[in-house]
């Protein structure tokens, strides 16, 4: 989460930043992860050094554009990190918690993502094993573009969200 946060915070003007000064501050503190994060972790073949993010707009099916999210893809040596986040946008911040609870509930493009990825972020009731059953690859359908690129459903970079979210 720290790495994310960092990563955000380099952008060329502040105007952009995804985390708040506030969730920056929290982290630090107290290491309160963001509402509405998630975090998986996965495996590369080769090592690696990468620090991308994508931005996403959030829309329910009543409301376009009622937040905003943060994916940020992290890989250190042969360990793949990404890191989901999402936002209201402020005059939707008033919106009843179950409208913004479902900006949790994004999903990514279809894909095999429970072979490659372990969700590590919130915390499950099943154990954690390491490592997941397939590994990103330097190229082809498996490659870490492929998990760079997740969050990316449009010409746009915008989450999608299930009806029944």
């Amino acid at each position: 989460m720290n790495k994310a946060m960092i990563c955000d915070s380099v952008r060329a003007t502040k105007a952009k930043a995804y985390y708040t000064r506030e969730e920056c501050v929290a982290f630090h503190k107290s290491h309160t992860i963001p509402a509405r994060t998630k975090i998986w972790i996965g495996r590369l073949s080769m090592a690696s050094l990468l620090a991308i993010g994508t931005d996403l707009r959030h829309d329910l099916p009543d409301t376009p554009n009622v937040g905003r999210g943060r994916a940020t893809t992290l890989v250190v040596g042969h360990l793949a990190i990404q890191v989901f986040a999402s936002h209201a946008l402020p005059e939707h911040s008033a919106r009843a918690e179950g409208d913004l609870a479902a900006l949790s509930n994004t999903q990514p493009k279809p894909g095999d993502w429970e072979s490659f990825l372990i969700r590590t972020w919130p915390v499950g009731s099943r154990p954690v094993s390491w490592p997941p059953l397939k590994t990103f690859t330097n190229g082809g359908v498996d490659s870490i573009a492929y998990l760079m690129g997740r969050w990316k459903t449009g010409d746009a970079a915008v989450g999608q969200l299930t009806e029944d979210s």
